[in-house]
């Protein structure tokens, strides 16, 4: 009975459509979307991702250096 309810949820749905991979990316994104403002992190100043460490000064993404 439960499992007839999970699926009949689209938002549930719509989480789990793509595999498990697919499932943490969507709930990383939401929950750094809802929360950003009271997250502390290093964000590069050129294309605005997430440092590898709170002390990086490069960007693994662009390559960008702000030593």
């Amino acid at each position: 009975m439960k499992e007839e309810k999970v699926y009949a949820n689209k938002e549930i749905m719509d989480l789990v459509n793509g595999g498990f991979d697919a499932f943490k990316i969507k709930v990383t994104n939401r929950i750094f979307e809802q929360h950003r403002s009271q997250l502390d992190l290093n964000l590069c100043p050129k294309c605005n991702k997430i440092a590898r460490t709170p002390w990086a000064k490069q960007c693994r993404f662009c390559r960008h250096d702000w030593h």
